[in-house]
Parts: C-alpha cells; structure tokens; sequence
C-alpha cells in the first residue's frame, strides 16, 4: 500500500531541459524548447509562429481564445526547479533600500515559475481536484507555453 502512495503522490523521475533546439513530440515548428515533465504533471514553453501554434492546440482538441482584458497566468516549465527560495517578510525597520531589493527578488521570483501573457492566446480547464490543462501563447515573444497537472 505504501508503494502506491508514493507512486500516485510523488513526481518520480523529472525529466527536464533547456532550451534545447526541438523534441519529438512536439511540432515539427517547435524550437528553442524547454520542459520538465513526469508522470503526475508536464510543462513545457517553446518558441512557434502563430499559425503552428494554433494548429497545435487544434491538434490537441483545444480551443484557445483571445486573451482580454485579464492577462493569462500560466506555470512555467521551472515550477519545480527554479533555485531559491520565496525571499523572506521584512521587518518593520526595514529601508526603503531592503524593501526594494526584496520586491526585485519577490519578482524573480515569479518570473521563473509563472508566466502572464498579456497578449496572445489562452486557454484553461481546471479539474475539481486542482489539476488540469492550460495552454497560452504570447504573440509578443512568439512563445508557447503548456502546463499539465493531475492532481
């Protein structure tokens, strides 16, 4: 019984890269990819003209949709491997110096696990139990993003 709970409840073996030049299973138009996938989530961004990008969602049965005037959060492919922590609370004498650096790593923070897309295309299907499919694209990079999670 312990086995099972660990198997259905750890990510086992991560398969991750960067920035690699294309993956089998990805569009032939895919480049500049990286990922980090197990067997209980995936995520993965790559570089793809509009067109492919919207084949590939076709391909995949999803339907994205224009981002409007809510910009699209998505989790990146270094959810779970991006280095360092959350910076720590300040305390009330903090100065305006440690108050600024701590809001620049509070956004680096962020910057390598999520990614907003203003601009492009979106498209979430969130589960009961938390976990799902979301897709995006950023027209302005010409970037992919694809985030699956089972829980």
């Amino acid at each position: 019984m312990a086995w099972m709970v660990y198997f259905i409840f750890s990510p086992g073996r991560v398969e991750t890269a960067e920035n690699v030049p294309s993956v089998a299973w990805l569009p032939q138009g895919a480049r500049n990819v990286s990922y980090s996938r197990c067997h209980v989530w995936r995520a993965h961004e790559f570089d793809i003209d509009e067109q492919g990008f919207l084949a590939w969602a076709e391909g995949m049965g999803v339907t994205v949709e224009r981002v409007g005037t809510e910009p699209f959060t998505i989790h990146r492919y270094s959810l779970d491997a991006a280095d360092g922590l959350y910076p720590p609370n300040l305390g009330p004498d903090a100065t305006p110096e440690e108050v600024a650096r701590r809001e620049e790593a509070v956004e680096r923070y962020w910057s390598v696990r999520e990614k907003v897309i203003h601009n492009g295309y979106a498209y979430r299907q969130v589960r009961t139990n938390g976990g799902g499919v979301w897709v995006g694209y950023d027209l302005d990079s010409g970037r992919a993003y694809f985030y699956y999670a089972a829980r």
